[in-house]
């Protein structure tokens, strides 16, 4: 038993030694970091590795993101928690480090630094934790990007020509991945949507000047700050506003087709521009679509409606290319008056420049196409067109265009297969296998502009609400100079008459009226009263060029009207009685009563051949067809006759035509798509995807498939409700019209 003084002395020093004990479990761990080069000011602890047994992850050269969770190097800010690019041993392969994961150990990272906790790994990995934002810094950023922008601004606005505009908003491209990145790191919304808006005012002075100075060099700049501006702004949330702006900067390159390349003479630079705006502007619209995939399936992303053709669907960079290479096909041909008329013949220089286009036309658009193919955008079919502007000649009303033979061989070669006429007066465009003849050595094309009044006979001058009269006659005149008038031709040709709108005046039921001679008197030879008359061939006005423009077959007497025809019994179909009145007033539908349609009537194999015929204007008197059932004095005769010439309409069998059997749908689409084929040229991918999503797919006959899946493609048919076509059904007259003009739009 110890004393009582050695007590107190042991307890004593047992005190003195726990307190010394303490200061060491203190210290010591300063001394050894110190020692290592380490300070408690240069370590973080972070909650987030801190396991159940309490070991810490220390990583003196990191910090946390937004959240607080492990983020990627190199993507400051980003607070998503998920999968690490530096996955450790211990862990789920790919996972950010986990609280609890075994294996943790004490290690040196590659600058030699302690990491207490760090994975079991090989070699040192980085941890996912960055550096926290230095909102000073991004403040000081934002401020000079948006200084930046305002030199932009002030740059555009200061430009004195067009190569200084065309630079000035070049500019705007390398201020872009400025503007994107701030945006990406800016925790100040405030200041962010400032710096937005000023970058949006940015592209409103560029679209200002685009407006003031349309030209290709202002026209490539744009399409370049699109194409920068999708890279960068496209799929990030806070630039929706941006992403808007830009896609209304698209919209007007598109809607200034017309000015920007009429406003060029350097055709191989506008080829150039075209293939440039093609290219930068593809990613903005995406991949084409292949249309409409089952019944309520979307337009592609390019599908747009065609400025030129009311409810045709094509993209818009095929009509960029369209529109250039007619440009191409351009030619100004000098006139001379004489006797009272302007005559126009091609020299030998007028020659070589138009065989010269033409090769040009060939090779460029294959350049074009190219271009199209690269960027995944399916081929539209382009028309190779000389056109052939006659100048001089805006003090007659009477122009002679006379066009060498060789000419016309030698473009044909090229693969031009039609060549216009622009005569001031008005504007014809002919398809070269129509006046081509091996025998004849020159076409001579004749258009006039006729008083009513002073030129036309009394029986001639009997049409209400006529103005202007235009007259066209197409001869061949062979090697002995003899003069051999074409009266009609196998292929459509194209006419425009200029034509100002009147205030009344409703575009969609303008149409042209020809003077021909009257189907009674042909059936009826004798009654000298109905010798000739004037009938509507329809028309479509044209409000950028200010024409109406149709398409016939005979050459004649042309005059612009407007009819306004409407049916008191369309009270329950308003889905059809726009495109009812539009095609009776063209004189496209024919309807004896004048007050009732019967829209609900089912409409026969003959009324539906005359429906198409009239709307192709490819009634020809001359057609002949051999149908058991279907005679010259037959009401329907001609127009059975010139649909089966022109290869869009067949017998129910090799004998029997069948006029009064009604026509289901799917033959009626059979018949819409040898018009388009045949008669349009319209060219057919041949699938038939677009029949996938209706219900009644199968029903569809294996020879309707791929007319109907075209008819899909292009906007003609949608279905009959319900998701169904309905193909067996009996097709009602209804249908017919709106299916009719639908067809007609895309003309």
């Amino acid at each position: 038993m110890l004393k009582k003084g050695k007590k107190c002395y042991i307890k004593k020093n047992l005190s003195f030694f726990l307190i010394l004990c303490f200061l060491l479990a203190s210290v010591l761990p300063q001394i050894i970091l110190a020692s290592s080069g380490i300070t408690t000011d240069n370590i973080m602890y972070s909650s987030n590795t801190i396991n159940d047994n309490n070991q810490s992850a220390i990583n003196p050269q990191k910090k946390q993101g937004k959240s607080g969770n492990p983020v990627t190097p190199g993507n400051p800010g980003n607070s998503k928690q998920g999968k690490s690019e530096n996955p450790g041993k211990s862990g789920k392969s790919g996972d950010s480090e986990t609280p609890g994961n075994p294996g943790d150990s004490t290690s040196e990272n590659s600058s030699g630094e302690i990491i207490i906790g760090a994975p079991d790994t090989d070699e040192s990995t980085p941890s996912d934790i960055v550096p926290r934002k230095d909102s000073k810094k991004i403040k000081e950023k934002i401020n000079n990007t948006i200084k930046t922008i305002e030199d932009v601004n002030s740059t555009i606005a200061n430009a004195s020509n067009t190569a200084d505009e065309s630079k000035a908003i070049e500019s705007v491209i390398d201020v872009i991945p400025s503007i994107s990145e701030v945006i990406n790191e800016s925790d100040d919304e405030e200041s962010t949507e400032k710096l937005i808006e000023n970058y949006i005012n940015t592209l409103d002075a560029v679209s200002d000047t685009y407006d003031k100075n349309t030209n290709l060099e202002n026209a490539a700049a744009i399409s370049k700050i699109i194409n920068k501006s999708v890279e960068h702004f496209k799929d990030t949330p806070s630039t929706d506003n941006i992403m808007k702006k830009t896609d209304a900067m698209y919209t007007k390159l598109v809607a200034s087709t017309d000015t920007l390349i009429e406003s060029t003479t350097d055709n191989e630079k506008l080829v150039t521009t075209v293939k440039e705006i093609i290219n930068n502007t593809s990613p903005l619209t995406g991949k084409e679509s292949k249309g409409p995939k089952g019944p309520k399936g979307p337009k592609g992303p390019r599908d747009v409606a065609n400025p030129e053709i009311s409810g045709s669907r094509v993209s818009v960079e095929n009509i960029f290319v369209k529109k250039t290479i007619d440009k191409l096909g351009e030619q100004k041909i000098t006139s001379r008056i004489r006797d009272g008329k302007a005559l126009a013949e091609i020299d030998n220089d007028a020659a070589e420049k138009i065989i010269k286009a033409a090769a040009n036309i060939s090779s460029s658009l294959g350049d074009l196409e190219n271009t199209l193919q690269q960027n995944n955008i399916p081929i539209e079919k382009f028309n190779k067109k000389i056109s052939l502007k006659i100048q001089n000649s805006n003090t007659t009303n009477n122009i002679v265009t006379n066009i060498p033979n060789t000419i016309l061989s030698k473009i044909r070669k090229e693969g031009v297969k039609s060549f216009e006429v622009s005569a001031g007066l008005a504007n014809i465009t002919l398809n070269t296998d129509n006046v081509y003849s091996d025998e004849s050595s020159n076409i001579s094309i004749n258009v006039k502009k006729l008083d009513k009044n002073k030129d036309l006979k009394p029986e001639q001058a009997t049409l209400s609400g006529m103005d202007n009269v235009y007259e066209f006659n197409v001869s061949l005149i062979d090697k002995t100079g003899k003069n051999n008038k074409i009266n009609a031709v196998n292929k459509p040709f194209t006419v425009e008459i200029p034509y100002t709108l009147k205030p009344d005046d409703n575009p969609d039921n303008l149409s042209a009226y020809v003077y021909v001679e009257d189907e009674d008197h042909l059936e009826n030879p004798n009654d000298k009263s109905k010798l000739f008359t004037w009938q509507a061939v329809g028309g479509k006005y044209d409000p950028v060029k200010k024409v109406v423009k149709f398409n016939r077959s005979s050459f004649s007497m042309y005059s612009i009207v407007q009819v306004n025809r409407s049916f008191d019994d369309l009270l329950k179909y308003d889905w059809a009685k726009k495109d009812i009145e539009s095609m009776a007033s063209k004189g496209i539908i024919l309807e004896k009563s004048s007050a009732k349609f019967n829209p609900s009537a089912k409409i026969t194999r003959a009324e539906f051949a005359g429906l198409i015929v009239r709307a192709l204007g490819i009634m020809d008197s001359k057609a002949k067809v051999t149908f058991d059932d279907v005679k010259p004095q037959d009401w329907y005769y001609s127009a059975v006759a010139s649909a089966y010439k022109a290869g869009i309409i067949k017998g129910k069998t090799s004998n029997k035509f069948e006029p009064y059997a009604y026509i289901t749908r799917q033959e009626m689409m059979q018949v819409t798509y040898n018009a388009l084929v045949k008669v349009l040229e319209v060219e057919d991918e041949g699938n038939d995807y677009a029949l996938e999503g209706y219900k009644d797919e199968k029903s569809v006959a294996s020879w309707a498939k791929k007319a109907i899946a075209l008819n899909i493609k292009l906007g003609i048919v949608s279905g009959n409700g319900n998701d169904t076509l309905s193909p067996n059904d009996e097709t009602i007259k209804a249908e017919a019209a709106v299916i009719v003009k639908r067809l007609y739009d895309l003309m």
